[in-house]
């Protein structure tokens, strides 16, 4: 992530508790000598599962324990959410509720902006959550809407600032030119 330029240094480094976005989080929390937190919420759409849910033939996984984050990725913090049997008990997670998940995290991002205006925080997380949740950041309050699509590629970097009186910018959305063409990748 060094090509990320922001007015302040990253202080925070949170990450979803699915594996490929641990093992991504692991060299950014190194470069940046942060310590990632697993954020349950920050989750990708769907859940762990393998299947088709429109065949109605889903399998779901619990994802990782906390004793396995724990043994896999030691210099992490885990927060709640996590337990001995894994983190995910949901089946497959329709999209209103992945909707609704992404306003709860809208609204932690803002209370964190507003209780530490001069932080940056970075999220390691994934594309449709992604979507959802500049959509719950950019329209606040407001339903999903399935016709404005934010595309989110793998390891692209987007920036949002949120300034006084509740007030967001949406700085660049899914850059990848730290990556040659054939490395682009959904």
């Amino acid at each position: 992530m060094a090509w990320l330029v922001t007015e302040h240094p990253i202080d925070s480094l949170y990450v979803s508790p699915m594996l490929r976005a641990m093992q991504t989080a692991e060299p950014i929390g190194r470069a940046l000598g942060l310590a990632p937190q697993v954020w349950v919420d920050i989750h990708e759409h769907g859940g762990v599962f393998t299947g088709n849910p429109d065949k109605a033939n889903v399998v779901e996984y619990p994802g990782l324990s906390r004793a396995q984050m724990a043994a896999q990725f030691p210099a992490y913090q885990i927060l709640g959410g996590v337990g001995d049997g894994g983190w995910w008990r949901g089946g497959y997670e329709e999209l209103g509720v992945c909707y609704a998940r992404a306003q709860r995290v809208a609204t932690a991002l803002l209370a964190m902006a507003v209780a530490r205006p001069d932080s940056a925080v970075a999220l390691v997380t994934h594309g449709t959550f992604l979507d959802n949740l500049f959509h719950a950041l950019l329209a606040p309050g407001e339903a999903y809407n399935d016709c404005v699509h934010f595309s989110n590629l793998n390891t692209a970097t987007s920036r949002v600032d949120f300034h006084e009186g509740g007030h967001i910018s949406l700085r660049y959305l899914n850059r990848v030119d730290h990556l040659p063409v054939e490395l682009v990748t959904r």
